[in-house]
């Protein structure tokens, strides 16, 4: 079975619930509380797009293209996701915000970069998963 079509989609899945939880239950109060701090919130919006952007490609267009096929650079594909989502979830919990903000500015490009390579890698060096043949079933005469 690929990665694509359960481990991916579940990480994903993960690191959102947790993402929104954080900007509903702890950001937006914080917020309503104190409207000074309504640009990190902002930012946390802008973060949370780009985060659902990667969620749905990744989630609904390249889990169906690459469902049925295996490569050798899926693990390095599932460390590069959850690097990506820890740095994203970084920036949704106050006061440790500039510090995913950093993640975002000095290692984000990186990791875009690598994520770019190791997609185009992924269409071009895929081996097709072989399922097992079915048993035959006992016909009655």
């Amino acid at each position: 079975m690929s990665s694509w079509s359960k481990t991916i989609p579940a990480i994903n899945y993960v690191f959102f619930a947790l993402s929104l939880i954080l900007i509903l239950g702890l950001d937006v109060p914080i917020v309503i509380q104190s409207s000074e701090l309504s640009g990190f919130l902002m930012v946390m919006l802008v973060v949370l797009a780009v985060f659902a952007v990667f969620l749905v490609l990744e989630n609904f267009v390249f889990s169906k293209k690459f469902a049925s096929t295996h490569s050798g650079i899926d693990v390095g594909l599932n460390i590069l996701i959850v690097i990506r989502n820890v740095i994203f979830l970084l920036n949704f919990i106050p006061l440790i915000q500039l510090l995913g903000l950093a993640g975002i500015f000095y290692v984000g490009w990186l990791i875009l970069i690598l994520y770019i390579i190791f997609i185009i890698y992924r269409f071009g060096h895929s081996t097709a998963i072989i399922q097992p043949p079915s048993p035959p079933t006992p016909s009655v005469a």
